[in-house]
């Protein structure tokens, strides 16, 4: 056995002896991202599945795995006992170390709780809307990825600007929401989104504001946990699609249009996210 083997070796031991990786830790950690708290330091995807009469579903999911590798990878980089593993091996060490906590496949939902959304019962349609929500987690060590989000249908794009409204003020009231450094950020910078549906033409526009300054060194240590981190909005359409505009626009075919936003330029009001999709009658 050579060096580097040997500290693969006792790399295992050691988060077997402190079970980092126990699945009851694994859900307590990560349930800080339900009902609503997404942000990660991995890529943050929603959906918005768009149908000819304006209604759809919306789906709004983050992978897990990325955000517990950095978890375990800064655990191992505290035991100067594993300072000569190579960053590289350590990572594909614990990811291999976190896979094995879960099934092959998962594919399940997870109760909201009364509790957490009887705030909304005096505005009837938030209410709706948080009772139709459901939480999920799919994926699977044979898949390679833990998908955690929340999914609502809507009936109306006006339901659609209620529902990410939602989204935004739980986020800003989740302590967690930001992970450790970029909680300024969601303190500092506000952002009003508004969909609208009329004429074969589905849009977003948004208007940035901030609140206050951001000290440099905030952004600098959101940036460091963000990394090259993207959201991506996945809009489903309806068939006949005749033009897609908007920046940052990755991919488009008959069935979907897909955009990409560095999250770190997001969180700061730096890219544009309007987009207008038409399609034929």
């Amino acid at each position: 056995m050579n060096e580097m083997e040997e500290l693969l070796v006792l790399f295992h031991q050691k988060v077997e002896n402190q079970n980092v990786f126990g699945m009851k830790r694994v859900l307590y950690f990560f349930s800080l991202l339900l009902f609503m708290g997404l942000f990660s330091c991995d890529n943050i995807t929603e959906e918005i599945h768009i149908n000819k009469d304006g209604s759809g579903e919306y789906r709004i999911y983050s992978d897990m795995i990325p955000a517990m590798v950095q978890m375990g990878v800064m655990f191992a980089e505290m035991d100067t006992t594993l300072k000569d593993l190579d960053p590289a091996a350590l990572e594909i060490v614990v990811k291999s170390k976190v896979m094995e906590d879960f099934p092959e496949e998962v594919d399940s939902v997870l109760v909201v709780k009364e509790e957490q959304i009887e705030k909304f019962k005096d505005d009837p349609l938030k209410y709706r809307l948080a009772q139709q929500m459901v939480s999920y987690m799919e994926g699977g060590k044979s898949k390679g990825y833990m998908n955690m989000g929340v999914r609502t249908p809507f009936r109306n794009t006006s339901e659609l600007n209620t529902l990410n409204q939602m989204i935004q003020d739980e986020s800003e009231e989740s302590p967690q929401a930001g992970g450790p450094g970029s909680s300024s950020l969601l303190d500092n910078y506000d952002s009003d989104i508004t969909y609208s549906y009329k004429k074969n033409t589905f849009s977003r526009s948004t208007i940035f504001k901030t609140k206050g300054e951001v000290d440099e060194k905030e952004i600098a240590t959101a940036s460091q946990m963000l990394g090259e981190a993207k959201l991506r909005t996945i809009v489903y359409l309806p068939p006949r699609v005749k033009s897609i505009k908007g920046d940052h626009l990755v991919s488009k075919d008959k069935e979907k249009a897909v955009f990409e936003y560095n999250l770190i330029d997001l969180l700061q009001g730096k890219v544009n996210t309007d987009f207008k999709i038409k399609w034929k009658k």
